[in-house]
């Protein structure tokens, strides 16, 4: 934003001399040292301003040629520096608000991964696959963050799919048994914890099961979700049910076998050839 700002600012003033120019607010021959001037005020000397004409003046031309040099510098060096600047400011941010920190499993844009190091100027992922991302800190600030270490709770979201043949009593059976299972578990929020009957398919009958799991860490969670997994399977055997597999059909075709063909196979196997 600083280098924004430097640079429109540098532009206001040249467009307004430009501008000045144009209205002929100055004598023929003197717009490169008003323009100097107005960029580079601390050209500003005695013996500039008392010159009659530019073309006398051959150090004013020198110093006019040296500055504009300069200001071609200090503007590659700004563009230079932008990105540095962008990915400092990026990193400050990131140690000031604690989005997240070193440790911390966390989705940045595409990248999946624990948070290995938060530098000023980058900050690095350590994905699944066991490799390193390093993103810059200007673009994490602009990129979606989604931590998931600070989580407070786990969505606990299976969909149960009974056989299309269980009756109806068995389907009341299998929905109160997990409800009763969400209910009495310790570690799921019961308030929230439901068990629906959702729709019936052309091999099963769905139940959503939707609840939150308190866990310390996404480890204790998966344990606790496997406990769960398994009773609502027993629910479903002592029901009389079991869960729906996908049919598959397997369709076999026998290609006609032409008529004149048929015939001379017949004369062959006949005449023992």
């Amino acid at each position: 934003a600083i280098v924004s700002a430097v640079t429109g600012f540098f532009r206001l003033r040249v467009l307004f001399i430009k501008l000045l120019l144009l209205l002929g607010c100055f004598p023929q021959g003197h717009e490169v040292v008003v323009l100097s001037l107005l960029i580079f005020p601390h050209l500003k000397n005695k013996r500039v301003q008392s010159l009659p004409h530019p073309a006398d003046s051959s150090s004013l031309v020198w110093h006019v040629r040296t500055h504009v040099k300069v200001v071609g510098m200090r503007k590659d060096l700004l563009r230079a520096s932008q990105k540095t600047l962008e990915n400092l400011f990026g990193g400050i941010s990131i140690i000031s608000d604690r989005p997240m920190r070193i440790g911390d499993i966390c989705k940045i844009g595409d990248v999946f991964g624990t948070v290995k190091d938060i530098g000023l100027r980058s900050t690095r992922i350590r994905t699944f696959d066991r490799t390193i991302v390093t993103i810059p800190n200007a673009q994490v600030s602009t990129m979606n963050l989604e931590n998931f270490t600070l989580r407070d709770k786990f969505w606990f979201h299976p969909i149960i799919s009974p056989r299309r043949e269980t009756t109806i009593d068995q389907m009341e059976t299998v929905l109160r048994n997990i409800r009763d299972l969400l209910d009495k578990d310790s570690h799921v929020e019961s308030e929230t914890a439901r068990a629906r009957f959702i729709s019936i398919g052309s091999v099963s009958q769905d139940v959503e099961v939707f609840a939150y799991v308190f866990a310390p860490s996404y480890e204790e969670f998966l344990a606790i979700q496997e406990q769960l997994l398994l009773r609502i399977l027993e629910i479903a055997e002592l029901a009389g049910t079991a869960l729906a597999v996908p049919l598959q059909h397997t369709y076999i075709v026998r290609d006609a076998v032409p008529s004149g063909l048929g015939q001379k196979a017949k004369a062959s196997a006949a005449s023992g050839h």
